[in-house]
């Protein structure tokens, strides 16, 4: 089994949840998200328990929260529901903040 350090699995999370993204024009579910991803990966991260999503949990709390670090992912909260839009004018590298927290300026 082979082990991804945190810049592969980044990398690795970007290449194929911009791909997803582009594929659905609309919003996706963050759930449905998850699953495709997980599906999408699923020859690299044959085992259940060591599904891509658990590397994302690993070094990042979770998919949300990833995708919250990065400004080219739009996340929608709407009727309990939690959406997920790709931003297509953005580096893929960049970030909010280095913090883990909220900087108000």
């Amino acid at each position: 089994m082979q082990i991804y350090s945190k810049t592969e699995i980044i990398e690795i999370a970007h290449k194929n949840i911009n791909k997803i993204l582009s594929d659905n024009k609309e919003p996706l579910l963050l759930n449905l998200l998850v699953e495709k991803l997980n599906n999408q990966l699923k020859d690299k991260f044959p085992i259940k328990k060591k599904c891509f999503t658990k590397h994302l949990k690993k070094y990042f709390g979770g998919t949300l929260n990833f995708l919250d670090e990065y400004i080219n992912y739009g996340v929608i909260y709407k009727d309990n529901q939690i959406k997920i839009i790709l931003i297509d004018n953005y580096d893929l590298s960049k970030r909010i903040t280095l913090d883990s927290e909220w900087i108000l300026i």
